[in-house]
């Protein structure tokens, strides 16, 4: 007699593909009308349907699910930072290698340092070292968040070429940048000050940052220079040219991961150098194949985290929730606009005041962030052993082996959110704008009215200028039409 097989992964894959199924019949409206983003919506859908609310995706009937979602991330931003190389202009990197440089090395460190402090000032009974610890987990920008800026109708609108370009080739960057952070903080735990240092610079330098860099550019150049002989003898075709990306970035994450390298370098220097001379860029230009991957591992990977997040590790005895969501939110607001207003004039990729707000504000903490909590675990756990689980560990040690991994989950949701929403309620906000009346300040009436440019003129009580004068003030080149609406 026929039976139903209700197992986990049956409904899984049933309820995460109808849901799916009727999310991409309404993409455009969700992405280019109300300009919510695919990380936000996956995320949605993944605690509607997990553990929280509908109980129909249960994760934990596969063992625990934070491992499962570390090396999910680390294939997410592998394949996603060799595609935002390839997708870099050619000599990119070359061109604009001082702006990189303050924005990986003084802004970085700031970031750092100001992430830190707020952790070691508002967790109880955490040495500073600790939150040094946590604090380079959440320092690095994400990517993938990154996109609601840098992709789709919104940014051909609204975003300057220079602001998308120097925020995609930074998040990119500094995704793999986070190395030295972290591994200073937890090598200044391990050791005396003077080896810490020494350690630092022959293991997390020398070995983990440099040899991946070299690695990447090597594979890269090698993979660019066989698939261009083999298009021109004609032993590969079109499909095989247009994955060779992703399929690069799971060669890379591997390897790398043989050889304990730095993989999420790597995978960024190897998009850089792969289309370094524009050839693999303009073959694949029509082509959607890469773009169609990086969609579906977002969606699936952010459903999942939203699926899997551990709820009641937000609350903890020592650290309560109050604490987990305002340490968040002012990591979130401060780690990244106070080092980018002082040190915007030193960047010429962020050519004013406004950009520098921009720039800073679009800063998220996503992938990057569980992927290096679970770098920072495994090696707090190979430190300890089997302490971890024992009361042999002192006081810092166990709040940081406790509050790391929730802590880091808890910071990624509320940027998702914030992110997430940031261009929705922007564009909501400036198309309901407030007018007075002239004399006794009142309210006079809120209105709907898309068009900025002739709410502007009508405050100014002036007909004279014209819509292209006006748009045109900042002096900025747009990749847009000539009704485009430059916000920054």
């Amino acid at each position: 007699m026929p039976q139903l097989h209700l197992t986990s992964f049956n409904i899984a894959c049933s309820v995460f593909g109808g849901f799916f199924l009727i999310f991409n019949l309404v993409s455009s409206v969700l992405k280019d009308h109300l300009y919510l983003s695919d990380s936000l919506n996956a995320t949605v859908i993944g605690i509607a349907l997990g553990p929280l609310a509908a109980r129909l995706i249960r994760p934990y009937d596969y063992g625990k699910p934070f491992p499962i979602l570390i090396e999910f991330a680390r294939l997410l931003l592998g394949v996603q930072l060799v595609l935002t190389g390839i997708q870099l202009p050619k000599r990119y990197i070359r061109d604009n290698w001082w702006s990189l440089s303050m924005l990986l090395v003084p802004v970085m460190t700031v970031s750092w340092l100001i992430s830190s402090t707020i952790l070691y000032l508002l967790i109880p009974d955490f040495h500073y070292l600790h939150a040094m610890i946590l604090g380079a987990c959440l320092t690095p920008t994400d990517p993938i968040l990154s996109n609601a800026v840098i992709v789709g109708k919104y940014a051909r609108q609204h975003t300057p070429q220079h602001t998308r370009l120097i925020i995609s080739a930074e998040s990119g960057a500094n995704d793999g940048f986070g190395y030295p952070y972290l591994y200073l903080a937890l090598y200044l735990t391990d050791y005396p000050t003077g080896r810490a240092i020494g350690v630092w610079f022959y293991e997390a330098w020398a070995y983990t940052i440099l040899l991946s860099v070299v690695y990447g550019v090597l594979v890269a150049w090698l993979g660019q220079y066989l698939l261009r002989k083999a298009a021109e003898k004609q032993f590969a075709d079109i499909e095989g040219i247009s994955v060779f990306g992703i399929v690069l970035a799971v060669f890379l994450i591997g390897t790398c991961g043989l050889l304990g390298i730095d993989d999420l370098l790597a995978c960024f220097a190897a998009g850089n150098v792969f289309t370094w001379n524009d050839w693999f860029r303009k073959i694949t230009r029509d082509d959607s194949l890469q773009t169609t991957m990086d969609y579906v591992l977002t969606a699936s990977f952010f459903a999942y985290y939203g699926a899997t997040l551990p709820w009641p590790d937000f609350d903890l005895e020592h650290v309560p929730f109050w604490r987990f969501f305002v340490s968040g939110i002012l990591v979130l607001v401060f780690k990244r606009i106070p080092p980018l207003i002082a040190f915007y004039k030193a960047i010429p990729a962020v050519r004013k005041f406004k950009e520098a707000l921009f720039v800073g504000h679009f800063g998220p903490v996503g992938v990057g962030a569980i992927y290096y909590a679970g770098i920072a675990l495994e090696h707090l756990h190979q430190k300890h052993g089997e302490d971890h689980i024992t009361d042999k560990l002192s006081r810092g040690d166990r709040r940081l082996l406790e509050i790391l991994g929730p802590f880091v989950l808890f910071t990624v949701l509320l940027s998702v959110v914030i992110h997430g929403l940031s261009i929705p309620v922007f564009m909501l906000v400036k198309n309901i704008p407030i007018v007075y009346q002239k004399g006794p300040r009142r309210w006079l009436e809120h209105y709907w009215r898309p068009d900025v440019r002739m709410r502007l003129l009508e405050w100014k009580g002036s007909s004279s200028e014209s819509d292209e004068e006006l748009g045109s003030k900042d002096g900025i080149g747009f990749e847009s039409s000539s009704d485009s609406n430059p916000s920054l």
